[in-house]
């Protein structure tokens, strides 16, 4: 149940829990009616079906074994890492939770199984909603470092592109000048006619 502090003071001023339909939170902008759906489903519900590995990779053990918690809780199947021989079957569902790094077999064994690789707060948000939430916006990203400096080459080709675009509309500005040059050259025809008439005075 997640309710509003009046049903806490009514309550105590009643010396009984009262009714707590009454008081049901409106609204709830994070769990969007999650705490409903779970009382009207079994328990252990959310999850069945599903094969969940938590890394053994985190940075606080007593966070990592409260998500083991979490998962057996919600009717998951609990690994604490990926299988190196036995590949997952088709209809089961996995995922695949981890905090700030990963070991390189959990990576490859997500890429050849088509397996999402996610943060934690997946978890945590699909209990919220009671509602299996979708991995691409929890996916890890991988080699941050190396996304940062794709986006800072690209940035630079952009800036390059633009540099040349400006010297291209340069270079069109200048074909008239050169055009008019041109036209000032003298033609050729009477230089050609002077030396013919010398002819006759060598002679």
């Amino acid at each position: 149940w997640v309710l509003a502090f009046d049903w806490v003071a009514i309550s105590l001023g009643s010396d009984m829990f009262v009714p707590e339909d009454e008081y049901v939170v409106q609204g709830d902008p994070k769990a969007f009616g999650g705490a409903f759906r779970a009382r009207n489903q079994p328990e252990g519900s959310l999850l069945r079906g599903w094969t969940v590995v938590v890394s053994e990779q985190f940075t606080s053990s007593s966070i990592r074994e409260d998500l083991c918690n979490l998962v057996e809780l919600a009717g998951a199947k609990l690994k604490h890492s990926c299988p190196h021989r036995q590949p997952p079957r088709r209809k089961q569902k996995w995922v695949v939770l981890v905090d700030k790094e990963v070991d390189e077999h959990a990576v490859s064994f997500c890429a050849e199984h088509g397996i999402p690789l996610v943060r934690f707060e997946w978890l945590l948000d699909t209990i919220s909603h009671f509602r299996p939430q979708p991995a691409d916006s929890y996916l890890f990203q991988l080699h941050g470092d190396e996304q940062e400096q794709e986006q800072e080459q690209e940035q630079e080709q952009q800036k390059e592109q633009g540099a040349g675009a400006v010297l291209t509309s340069k270079s069109k500005k200048s074909q008239p000048l050169s055009f008019s040059i041109s036209l000032s050259l003298p033609p050729s025809l009477p230089l050609q006619a002077t030396s013919q008439t010398d002819q006759p005075v060598d002679a």
